[in-house]
């Protein structure tokens, strides 16, 4: 294996009168991922390729926070960059000259699988450690609600927020 690429990440926070908020940034990129079969064989290129067993060429995510008190909120975005097919040009397998389902891009169209964008959305809650919020007065009597959620999260997600569509890729054997 010959492979090149970076990993870069970032994180800053920044507290204000209305929170504290931050923001996450996380990448690879992949320059080439080269590998041999054989000593002194030929190195085919899998970086891009990753119906070939490779891995995409970009994976980036960013993570946009805001806490303020016992309030978390998040805003996370996920790109794959675009990658091409199984058996089209130049990929390993054919290069290798695999025999294999080679309706894959014939399938697909096309030889490229379109970069992909998703957003998910996160926000919890925890109850201090009498299981109240804040602003009770401390009075109160320290019930079974109470107890119950003394220390509780209580969380909420919703993964791809604008319900988009991956894009097709014709290398399953059901064409999902």
């Amino acid at each position: 294996y010959k492979t090149s690429g970076w990993d870069v990440k970032a994180d800053y926070r920044k507290p204000t009168d209305i929170g504290t908020f931050g923001l996450h940034a996380a990448a690879t990129f992949i320059k080439y991922d080269q590998r041999e079969f054989a000593i002194g064989g030929p190195y085919y290129e899998y970086a891009g390729f990753p119906n070939d067993g490779g891995e995409g060429k970009i994976k980036a995510n960013a993570t946009l926070s805001w806490e303020y008190r016992r309030w978390t909120a998040a805003w996370t975005t996920t790109y794959y960059s675009s990658y091409y097919q199984e058996f089209s040009p130049g990929s390993p397998s054919a290069l290798q000259g695999l025999t294999g389902v080679s309706n894959f891009t014939a399938a697909q169209g096309g030889y490229t699988i379109p970069s992909q964008i998703y957003h998910d959305l996160y926000v919890s809650y925890v109850f201090d450690h009498r299981g109240r919020t804040s602003g009770v007065s401390d009075s109160h009597d320290g019930g079974l609600v109470d107890t119950l959620l003394s220390n509780v999260t209580v969380s909420f997600g919703i993964k791809n927020v604008f319900n988009t569509l991956p894009p097709f890729d014709s290398f399953s054997p059901y064409y999902y």
